[in-house]
């Protein structure tokens, strides 16, 4: 069996490194909060972090000198630069939601080289800064490998470069670190300890810290794309009617808007009326409630929403994927259907995905009867309503 070459360069990854904190501290202002007894471990130890940016691989390793080599999603690999790039900086793939050995082998061949891992227990980034839980499976594992464990804890992302926004705003981003186990400490407790207090240490609230910090953020496009994580209007009630421009968003069906302050917050752009959601994780808390509400009045196999232009792709793991067909993606009770063009249908039983998570571009992606599937859609559709809309009928199922 041919053995795969890590392809890691010391050279690129301080680079890549070096740059991307440049770029970050010009443009988010970007601090760090870091002990010394922090700074001077040296690997092999595993680094776990809160998952908000889309740089955050690049800025949470800055206090160290060793490089941190990243689990990754697998989806990255798929273009042949991006995967070259990817290796070059020494990340190892992994399927998100799915139990993958070779992952396991790929860290233990770092650690024997005295190398870090990072980790993201959270599996993919939140939308509203607020910590998301953890990989149930995260604390068997650091007891298991019996390494020191680093956690960073992120603030101000969520405000500074939001996930659904393709523009920083500069403001403040803190990381504060600090050891939470030592291997002796890890051979003293179980591996429910380990994963309740990894919980408590990555526990963060973005929109609590921004109340005490009042950190200004001024850019006159903080709105721009938060329709990507806002979906539902919280006056009429509508799906996908709203649409956003520099600092301001609006429903297109009950003509409601809604603008982004200084502050990161939102208020009503008619005068004298109070927003019902002052900020991005009240609105997805209603959101999410009212997505359960409105399924569990849908009847067997009604449908809640549609869009139309959709091209289904699947494949494997790393494999670059194939083009599956074209037709309509339909959310109905039980799961989502695919509509090919021919009129053929193809379900996809909520219950029986696995790995469900978006990638660049708003795709939707999962797996599904051990294949990958993607969903790519024209123009702009929120595969945030799908992915939230999937795990809510997960959860009243």
């Amino acid at each position: 069996m041919k053995k795969n070459k890590d392809k890691y360069s010391p050279v690129i990854y301080w680079l890549t490194k070096k740059i991307g904190c440049i770029i970050a501290k010009k443009q988010q202002n970007t601090r760090y909060f870091c002990p010394d007894n922090v700074k001077k471990l040296r690997g092999p130890f595993i680094l776990c972090s809160n998952h908000v940016g889309l740089w955050d691989p690049f800025l949470i390793c800055k206090p160290f000198k060793n490089g941190v080599r990243y689990i990754t999603s697998d989806a990255a690999f798929r273009n042949s630069i991006k995967g070259w790039f990817l290796r070059k900086l020494g990340s190892i793939p992994k399927t998100k939601g799915v139990r993958d050995s070779e992952t396991i082998r790929n860290m233990l061949k770092v650690f024997k080289k005295g190398g870090v891992i990072g980790l993201f227990p959270e599996g993919d980034r939140s939308y509203e800064g607020k910590t998301m839980p953890l990989n149930d499976a995260t604390g068997k594992l650091l007891k298991k490998i019996n390494l020191p464990v680093v956690a960073c804890l992120n603030h101000g992302t969520s405000f500074s470069h939001p996930r659904w926004s393709e523009k920083p705003n500069k403001g403040l981003v803190e990381f504060h670190y600090r050891i939470l186990f030592t291997p002796d400490q890890l051979q003293q407790i179980d591996s429910d300890d380990v994963q309740n207090q990894l919980e408590k240490a990555l526990s963060n609230d973005d929109t609590l810290w921004q109340e005490k910090q009042r950190i200004t953020y001024k850019s006159g496009c903080r709105a721009e794309r938060i329709e990507h994580a806002v979906f539902i209007c919280p006056e009429c009630g509508a799906y996908a009617s709203i649409s956003s421009k520099g600092d301001t968003f609006t429903c297109g069906r009950c003509g409601n808007g809604w603008q982004i302050n200084d502050f990161g917050f939102f208020e009503t752009i008619e005068e004298g009326k109070n927003a019902q959601h002052k900020n991005l994780r009240d609105w997805i808390a209603w959101q999410n409630s009212r997505l359960k509400k409105d399924l569990l009045k849908l009847k067997k196999y009604t449908e809640l929403f549609s869009d139309k232009g959709c091209t289904l792709f699947s494949g494997f793991k790393t494999d670059p994927l194939k083009h599956a067909g074209r037709g309509t993606a339909h959310l109905i009770n039980k799961g989502l259907e695919f509509r090919y063009e021919n009129g053929s249908i193809k379900q996809f039983p909520a219950a029986e995905l696995k790995g469900l998570t978006i990638q660049e571009g708003e795709t939707l992606e999962f797996y599904h009867d051990e294949h990958c599937y993607q969903f790519q859609f024209d123009g702009f559709v929120s595969a945030c309503k799908w992915i939230s809309t999937l795990e809510t009928i997960c959860s009243i199922s």
